[in-house]
């Protein structure tokens, strides 16, 4: 078994534990691992904005037509909005890393 194999077999074992947590992606569900939330009071003019940051590792096999998440798409988790801000591919190639802020941060 491959070390690409192993990943893949852990990330969806990984899945079942969380209960198939998901984002939506181009109206479509797609299954992810959530990691790294973090949550800022950022000062603003009239006070303090909450933003939020995620990141979501999401195998690349289950994007069906092989077109993949970009930097500056939005993807949605548990009713929040997300910007794409960085998408990184692991070395095997089995999975991406989206690294995402909130929708609104920076514009």
């Amino acid at each position: 078994m491959s070390l690409a194999d192993i990943i893949k077999n852990d990330l969806q074992q990984i899945e079942l534990e969380l209960d198939y947590p998901m984002i939506t992606y181009r109206d479509e569900s797609i299954r992810c691992v959530p990691s790294g939330v973090g949550v800022n009071d950022v000062l603003e003019i009239g006070g303090f904005s909450v933003t939020a940051d995620i990141s979501f590792v999401v195998r690349k096999e289950v994007f069906a037509d092989g077109i993949y998440p970009q930097s500056q798409e939005k993807v949605t988790s548990k009713g929040i909005t997300y910007r794409i801000a960085t998408v990184r591919e692991d070395t095997t190639g089995v999975f991406l890393r989206l690294i995402c802020i909130n929708e609104n941060r920076g514009i």
